[in-house]
């Protein structure tokens, strides 16, 4: 909690369990009473639910970031960090593949 940094990267990728929400509830709401520096990544959308089809024709839906890890926390994010949209860009693995 008293890193002058904390990165929590791909924020929402896994499972949530009722366990994990308090986790990351918790270092989000201590970053942001102490005003720390905290770096998110994540592919969720934190406006909200996002549905698209896949090159294949595959239709995708993905809950937004508030609803994976919750309102308390997805609302302290919201105030206390900018947001970076990368949607649209190419993926790096994807590209280093061919």
């Amino acid at each position: 909690m008293e890193c002058d940094v904390v990165v929590l990267d791909d924020l929402g990728s896994h499972r949530i369990t009722d366990w994990v929400e308090d986790i990351v509830t918790s270092i989000i709401t201590y970053r942001y009473n102490h005003r720390k520096t905290l770096i998110v990544t994540t592919n969720l959308d934190p406006k909200g639910a996002v549905g698209y089809t896949t090159e294949g024709g595959t239709q995708v839906s993905k809950k937004s970031l508030r609803e994976v890890i919750g309102a308390r926390a997805a609302s302290r994010l919201s105030e206390m960090c900018r947001e970076v949209n990368l949607f649209g860009v190419e993926d790096y693995r994807a590209k280093h593949a061919r």
